[in-house]
């Protein structure tokens, strides 16, 4: 399940610096999103220590005690949401579906 964040959410997430590059750089072509950890790919850019970064393949791991891991987290065993740039095109083209 995908959640887009709301203009309160994000700044409820992010530090403020980061809630400006957002804003300057990304939100005219994409929403942030709450995303389960096993729904992250290489591609995705998503947000991990402070700052916004872009994950690749080899970053992605499948691990028998934690689950799927990103860049090494296992985002607490799946429990906690990771934020994720997700473009507003393909948003509305799932929902149409």
């Amino acid at each position: 399940m995908i959640k887009i964040l709301i203009a309160e959410e994000i700044e409820e997430n992010l530090s403020k610096e980061l809630a400006e590059e957002f804003y300057q750089k990304y939100s005219f072509s994409f929403n942030l999103v709450e995303k389960h950890v096993s729904q992250i790919s290489g591609g995705d850019t998503i947000v991990f220590d402070g700052a916004f970064k872009t994950v690749c393949s080899k970053d992605v791991k499948e691990d028998q005690l934690m689950g799927k891991t990103v860049f090494g987290d296992s985002f607490n065993i799946g429990a906690k949401p990771v934020l994720a740039l997700w473009p507003k095109k393909q948003l509305l083209y799932e929902n149409i579906q």
